[in-house]
């Protein structure tokens, strides 16, 4: 008897696996360390590109 089917996962997300092959790089976690992992990439986004903040979109004192 085999158990109950797991549940299909709520997100993917699509890029490189760590066996560089284009795919679902979420596919190994479960559902919580899934929504847990793609939480902390959003978080982190904005430090790593700066140039997408707001701060440095509006900047009255500069000139374009």
């Amino acid at each position: 008897m085999t158990g109950p089917a797991a549940a299909p996962l709520e997100y993917q997300l699509i890029g490189l696996t760590e066996s560089r092959d284009v795919g679902d790089t979420l596919s190994a976690l479960d559902q919580k360390q899934g929504r847990l992992r793609l939480q902390a990439l959003i978080a982190e986004w904005p430090r790593r590109d700066p140039g997408n903040s707001r701060r440095e979109r509006h900047r009255p004192d500069r000139q374009t």
